[in-house]
């Protein structure tokens, strides 16, 4: 597929949010898919398929990127829209972090969803689909409350939020695929 590297932020609609979500502290972990349809069909789709399908909204958002949403998704978790690069001449990212970690043990939760054109030459993704595709990262950086720390069960958590978006990233898939 790809190595997953983070392309310089001047490739970002978004470089803020990058820079951002590079200089965060926390235990990184990546997931990726790759999605039929263009970086904007998926970043809609990722908007209306996992953000607002997957949660009931306490704040709305503004924009097409949403900027601002909260919703609460379950176990009281609240998650809210920081910002968007929204689609166009470069690569198309979404920022949020966890506002209320519900059960969860975090000091803090970033994440980044990123939809990179598989087609793009700085990308090394080997797909003979005629249909374009993307590859969706969704980077996370969090950081777990001492008294996780001191129990190790950064493990465990982190094994449950990569289960997640990993289901969320399938969900995405099979609603692309449809259209």
């Amino acid at each position: 597929m790809t190595t997953l590297q983070l392309f310089s932020s001047d490739r970002y609609a978004d470089p803020v949010g990058l820079e951002t979500y590079r200089s965060h502290t926390g235990q990184e972990f990546k997931v990726s898919k790759l999605v039929t349809g263009t970086p904007s069909d998926v970043f809609d789709a990722w908007i209306r398929h996992i953000w607002l399908a997957g949660g009931d909204q306490v704040h709305e958002g503004a924009g097409r990127g949403y900027i601002g949403s909260v919703r609460r998704v379950p176990l009281r978790v609240e998650e809210e829209i920081l910002s968007a690069g929204l689609p166009g001449a470069k690569i198309p990212s979404i920022s949020y972090r966890v506002r209320k970690p519900g059960p969860f043990p975090l000091q803090s939760h970033l994440a980044m969803v990123h939809f990179m054109d598989a087609s793009d030459p700085g990308m090394e993704v080997r797909e003979t689909s005629k249909a374009p595709m993307t590859l969706v990262l969704w980077t996370v950086k969090t950081e777990l409350t001492n008294t996780c720390n001191w129990l190790h069960c950064g493990s465990l958590v982190r094994l449950i939020f990569r289960t997640a978006l990993k289901t969320f990233l399938r969900t995405l898939a099979q609603e692309t695929s449809c259209n």
